[in-house]
C-alpha cells in the first residue's frame, strides 16, 4: 500500500502513535484508512475521499491536491487515495 521512505515513516508513526505493523496489516481496509488518515493528518496532508454527483465518481483531497476518479466501490476509491498519496508523499 505505502511504499518508499513513505512506508519507513508511517511505520515509524504507526509505531509511536498506535501498535505494531503487524496488527495494522491485519487490519480490513476500512480501519486502516482511518490510521492512514491519522498520519497523513500528522504530516500536513489531509487525506479524505468523498463522493460526487457523477455515477461511480468520487474525489480524493490531500493538502491542497484534488482529483477525480471514477471507481465503482469507496475501497477502491481509497485505494486509488492511499496510491496517489504515497506517489507525492515519496516525491517530497
Amino acid at each position: 500500500m505505502l511504499t518508499g521512505k513513505n512506508k519507513k515513516q508511517f511505520e515509524e508513526w504507526l509505531n509511536r502513535n498506535y501498535y505494531g505493523k503487524e496488527e495494522f496489516y491485519n487490519d480490513p481496509l476500512a480501519c486502516q484508512w482511518g490510521v492512514i488518515q491519522d498520519y497523513a493528518d500528522s504530516i500536513g496532508k489531509a487525506l479524505m475521499v468523498y463522493r460526487v454527483s457523477i455515477p461511480n465518481g468520487w474525489h480524493i483531497v490531500f493538502g491542497d491536491t484534488t482529483l477525480y476518479v471514477k471507481k465503482e466501490s469507496i475501497d477502491e476509491a481509497r485505494k486509488a487515495a492511499i496510491k496517489a498519496f504515497d506517489e507525492i508523499v515519496n516525491r517530497e
